[in-house]
């Protein structure tokens, strides 16, 4: 989530410019401060006991432990336009919008690795289930000053940070406007604009502040088999089940076959359609 001039609503931790605070969810009363130099983006990450912190041109990245209150982790982050600052709750890692790139630092604020792009990075949604991250680059909307009128959500796998699917072009999508945000699950967030990613990653939902649109993209993936069956030995008349497992979207059939003669010919087996 973004951090800002305004409060955080955030369960437990709200940040203002400099000073970030533990609160009492109930009554809303300060616990604890912990003053934070330049500080404006924070993001949390409840899976970890973690939130990281940065400013909004860049400088420090600081990791608080949301336990003790106390910074952990920090690193120094290039002079840039901070987009985002999110966690990954499948690994902890926190991904950072700043400028054209994304950096990705682990849970000790030792850097992964950078994507370069073409436009500004403006927000991040994580998919848990597939390990992919949907990240909003977004046109400048300037023609005079390299824009092109058009913007693209990028796809990454979250642990090898490879492209995870071809990026698809949102003709007309700009910042002139306002900057598109990243809702996370089904829903959006208030503001001008933003992306919503489906479970499984399937569909992503992106909405065009300059435009005042929303636009649905279905993300298409050759099916693929990630998990293959074992050869088994077995007695006559024993029972024995087979494990296999397809990825792909949209999701792959399933069909099981059988061969009397080593792999001559196959028929279907009738009702056989799951993953054992």
């Amino acid at each position: 989530m973004h951090g800002g001039g305004a409060a955080e609503r955030v369960p437990g931790v709200r940040q203002r410019v400099a000073d970030a605070h533990d609160l009492e969810t109930a009554t809303g009363t300060v616990k604890r401060t912990l003053t934070l130099d330049g500080g404006s983006q924070l993001g949390v990450d409840p899976a970890h006991d973690a939130a990281w912190s940065a400013g909004a041109a860049g400088g420090p990245l600081r990791r608080v432990d949301t336990k003790t209150f106390t910074v952990t982790a920090s690193a120094e982050l290039p002079a840039a336009s901070v987009g985002f600052v999110e966690t990954d709750p499948a690994t902890g890692n926190v991904w950072v919008g700043s400028g054209t790139s994304v950096l990705v630092y682990d849970k000790d604020a030792k850097p992964l690795t950078t994507l370069s792009g073409p436009d500004g990075t403006t927000d991040v949604a994580f998919d848990t289930g597939t390990g992919r991250a949907f990240v909003v680059r977004q046109d400048n909307g300037d023609t005079g000053n390299g824009g092109d009128d058009l913007s693209s959500p990028a796809v990454y796998d979250t642990r090898t940070f490879e492209e995870a699917a071809k990026p698809a072009e949102l003709v007309g999508n700009h910042s002139q406007l306002g900057e598109a945000a990243v809702a996370r699950g089904n829903t959006y967030l208030a503001g001008p604009g933003g992306q919503a990613v489906t479970p499984g990653g399937t569909s992503v939902h992106v909405s065009s502040p300059a435009e005042g649109k929303i636009v649905k993209l279905d993300r298409q993936m050759s099916p693929k088999v990630v998990q293959s069956p074992t050869d088994q030995s077995v007695a006559p008349g024993d029972e024995v089940t087979f494990v296999a497992a397809a990825e792909g979207a949209p999701e792959p059939t399933v069909r099981w076959q059988v061969s009397p003669d080593a792999g001559q010919t196959w028929s279907a087996i009738e009702g056989a359609t799951g993953n054992s």
